[in-house]
């Protein structure tokens, strides 16, 4: 696997609790992936039934290198990450309004998002 960013859209129930440890381990495989829109808009479904939602979304961004373990599923963006892996918040950002365009067959899709909170993840 080349050297990759990879993105996992998350709730914001699960994103604080995300922030509330330094280190964890995922014990099941971690779905990942390279489309930065498909993560939005994940984030964005995972908002959907929650009673105080306010339009933000938390966002996991991970850093892969070449060589390292990875299951690539093209045909949904996806990057399975291996079972009990060990991972460091090595930092947490919020951003003020996020606008993504994505160019495909139908024509361009345009998301945004008035704010989000971007987790970067290290595993250790």
């Amino acid at each position: 696997m080349d050297d990759l960013l990879l993105f996992r859209g998350i709730s914001s129930d699960f994103g604080r609790y995300l922030i509330s440890f330094e280190r964890f381990q995922e014990k099941a495989y971690l779905s990942t992936s390279y489309s930065l829109y498909n993560a939005v808009q994940y984030a964005i479904e995972a908002e959907q039934d929650n009673p105080e939602k306010d339009g933000s979304i938390y966002l996991v961004v991970i850093e892969k290198k070449q060589g390292e373990k990875g299951v690539v599923l093209i045909r949904d963006h996806e990057i399975l990450l291996p079972r009990n892996t060990k991972w460091i918040i090595a930092d947490a950002k919020m951003i003020e309004s996020l606008t993504l365009n994505e160019q495909s067959h139908d024509g361009v899709s345009t998301l945004f998002i008035p704010r989000a909170t971007i987790l970067y993840l290290q595993s250790i």
